[in-house]
């Protein structure tokens, strides 16, 4: 089974903690050794150990989205 872990904050330090974050994905690592993922800005950070069983050529995590107008806008894991 995939692992994921994230990190939220309200006060824009997440990006100061995106080395700790992603060092404590590694933890996780058995979850997941096959394509691990990190992704933030200001106020979150998400890390992601996809476990491939299927579809593993396109299954990298974490997804973003881009709409036109704003190309970051989304990004997300499951």
């Amino acid at each position: 089974m995939c692992g994921l872990l994230g990190l939220l904050t309200a006060d824009g330090s997440a990006a100061d903690a995106v080395d700790a974050v992603s060092a404590a994905s590694h933890c996780m690592r058995h979850r997941g050794p096959d394509d691990p993922g990190t992704w933030n800005d200001a106020d979150i950070v998400l890390c992601f150990n996809r476990l491939s069983i299927i579809d593993s050529e396109h299954s990298r995590q974490p997804l973003r989205w881009r709409p036109p107008e704003n190309p970051d806008r989304y990004a997300l894991v499951f």
